[in-house]
């Protein structure tokens, strides 16, 4: 008797002729799960666009302006508050970077069913003074917030591709990115950011945040084909 996977294996997989993933660790997956069964994959990075924001400070909240005005280098971590987002990884940072006598605060973007818990977190590590949660912010204080940050968080577990990274380029802010996400990869093949491996030691942060993220820059020609034109060709090309 076929169990469900056995049904999947060998009545839909079959009837697929190619496979589209958006991130070398798919890209790795999908070959390794499904070769007996399609022929070809294909990788799609997903499209950016990298068109130059602009911001309305009227629509910036005291609260969010307010919070840049000690002088500090600003961290910032954006995200839905769950599990898949890891903001307790940004936390333990910054109480290392803290010991480490480094004057640096936290901004924690977003909402989620753990914002509780990390508040308690924050203040049995002794923390309250330099972690800010804002809440769900508006597009204006999205854009103020990367633009006033000193280096952006990226610590997903298990997340496909991940978009703040190029949402912190956009602003020519760096991120450190956690070597579970999808984008990884890319970054660290073109060199772009630092790549963190989740659980390992805090010392290549520090690192990168005190050599690396005062004078940030980028080869933008490294994310040409991530730009919607590039995107739409290549998935014709495969299509057609």
């Amino acid at each position: 008797m076929l169990n469900f996977q056995d049904l999947f294996d060998n009545i839909f997989l079959k009837s697929v002729k190619a496979v589209i993933v958006i991130d070398d660790k798919n890209l790795k997956y999908a070959k390794h799960h499904y070769s007996n069964f399609i022929k070809d994959f294909y990788l799609i990075y997903p499209a950016l666009n990298f068109t130059e924001r602009t911001t309305n400070h009227d629509n910036v909240s005291k609260k969010i302006k307010n919070i840049f005005k000690n002088p500090s280098k600003f961290l910032t971590i954006v995200g839905t508050l769950d599990i898949k987002k890891n903001t307790i990884e940004a936390i333990k940072l910054l109480k290392f970077l803290n010991e480490k006598k480094q004057k640096y605060e936290l901004v924690i973007v977003g909402a989620g069913e753990l914002e509780s818990e990390l508040k308690k977190s924050v203040e049995e590590l002794l923390l309250s003074n330099k972690v800010y949660f804002t809440g769900k912010v508006n597009f204006d204080e999205l854009s103020y917030i990367y633009q006033n940050t000193y280096c952006n968080l990226f610590f997903a577990k298990n997340q496909t591709w991940g978009l703040t990274p190029f949402e912190a380029l956009m602003y020519n802010k760096p991120s450190i990115v956690s070597n579970e996400s999808g984008c990884s990869e890319f970054l660290e093949r073109h060199k772009i950011n630092y790549i963190y491996k989740l659980n390992d030691s805090y010392e290549g942060c520090l690192k990168f945040l005190e050599e690396n993220c005062q004078n940030f820059t980028y080869d933008k020609s490294k994310l040409v084909e991530l730009l919607p034109k590039n995107y739409i060709k290549k998935l014709l090309s495969i299509i057609f």
